[in-house]
């Protein structure tokens, strides 16, 4: 048992489970993350994952862990790290959409920043995500004084309709996958897929 509020225990925590994870025996086409003491499992099918689960459960327990029913989440649908996954696809969670969407126009250099950093990890779902927000990178360099004209107001709004358009990003399964890159003036864009049965699913821009 570790000391309440110790600020290692996050990170003892998280190898520890790592460790009894290692012990569990996998069946094919099966994958599993976890981070702390939250794990996630995912499969081809419901039936796979379903199979595994109370295998799982009992060998966590085996080790001393204690599984709440309550926050078992599942079976096509789940939050994992603020992450809402849907059939084993990555997709940007409502409330970072609604986020955007309602963020005021800036009037600061510190606004135009906090709108930048609320696309965070959301960036690898939007295509073109950084030539989109270069002329708004340039209103926050330290030499350059703050201006909001036209131009980056048709960027801000541009911004908010791209997140709207984020798409599901596929996991990487075995087999080769397709990066394809592309240079428009001094940027370069890039995106990488990969094909899946029938499917070609983006894995991340």
């Amino acid at each position: 048992r570790l000391c309440s509020g110790w600020v290692h225990n996050p990170t003892i925590c998280h190898r520890v489970v790592a460790e009894h994870l290692d012990g569990f025996k996998l069946p094919p086409g099966v994958l599993i993350s976890h981070y702390i003491d939250d794990i996630m499992v995912q499969g081809e099918t419901q039936e796979v994952v379903s199979a595994v689960l109370p295998r799982l459960i009992e060998h966590m327990k085996a080790h001393g862990w204690e599984i709440n029913p309550a926050k078992v989440q599942g079976p096509s649908q789940l939050k994992f790290l603020g992450i809402m996954w849907n059939k084993g696809e990555r997709e940007i969670v409502q409330k970072a959409r609604d986020k955007i969407i309602a963020f005021a126009v800036p009037h600061t250099k510190k606004d135009v920043q906090k709108f930048i950093c609320l696309f965070g990890y959301w960036r690898n779902h939007i295509p073109h995500l950084g030539q989109i927000l270069q002329p708004m990178y340039q209103v926050t360099r330290k030499k350059e004084e703050f201006t909001w004209g036209e131009s980056q107001q048709r960027v801000f709004e541009l911004a908010k309709e791209a997140i709207q358009q984020a798409v599901s990003l596929g996991k990487m399964m075995s087999g080769p996958v397709e990066l394809q890159v592309s240079a428009v003036n001094d940027y370069a864009n890039w995106s990488l897929w990969q094909k899946q049965g029938r499917v070609r699913k983006p894995l991340g821009f």
